[in-house]
């Protein structure tokens, strides 16, 4: 897949806390289907600069770690009230929710993650995981107020098996130069990784977040 913890009976969400003084897009996992396989990862943010809300919604095939759904999204528009950008971009992926019986009722369990930025393991089910993200140079240089930056790709592993890979950054991840593992969370014998990856942004870093998924065996 090319392309940041409460958890309660009505919705799961995690927030992730503020890395810097750029964009920093929370990521909310806010429902599934009853058995598992959709998942309906939410993300937003107030944007630095500009101060406007941002908001998109996405389904991930846990199963196969792949997007089943485009990106549904929606910024807000002068003063407009956030709560109208909300029901602006649910009523667009409506039909995708309901087609995916995405619903709220699930019990997401987060696993605890030790490690460094880029290497972490955890323990499910008396064994044991390893995350590992592995950054790749490349030429391009990212611009920013600080000065130029060398631009990295990169692939995420668990347990030496490759989830997704980007070779060279750049599109929707703009000018990435750092990868960070956030955090991860199961359900009926899956997992569902955030990582994030950093670009210039504004007044700092932008951090935006990132999803991959595999089976735990």
């Amino acid at each position: 897949m090319k392309i940041k913890l409460l958890i309660s009976a009505a919705a799961f969400f995690l927030i992730i806390s503020d890395l810097s003084a750029g964009t920093h897009y929370n990521a909310e996992i806010t429902g599934f289907s009853g058995d598992g396989r959709y998942a309906a990862l939410k993300v937003s943010a107030i944007e630095d600069g500009s101060g406007f809300y941002y908001l998109s919604v996405r389904l991930l095939d846990v199963f196969r770690n792949r997007f089943v759904s485009p990106e549904f999204s929606g910024r807000q528009k002068d003063d407009e009230p956030e709560e109208n950008v909300k029901k602006r971009v649910y009523r667009k992926a409506g039909s995708c929710f309901r087609k995916y019986r995405i619903g709220s009722s699930i019990n997401l369990q987060p696993l605890k993650l030790e490690g460094t930025e880029l290497e972490k393991s955890f323990n499910y089910n008396n064994k044991n995981y390893s995350i590992k993200i592995t950054e790749t140079d490349s030429d391009i240089k990212c611009n920013s107020m600080a000065g130029l930056f060398p631009a990295k790709g990169y692939s995420i592993s668990l347990n030496e098996k490759i989830l997704d890979k980007v070779i060279s950054p750049g599109g929707k991840l703009g000018c990435s130069y750092h990868y960070i593992i956030d955090s991860a969370f199961s359900f009926k014998g899956h997992v569902i990784i955030i990582y994030r990856a950093l670009t210039p942004g504004f007044e700092g870093p932008d951090s935006t977040p990132l999803f991959s998924s595999a089976t735990l065996e």
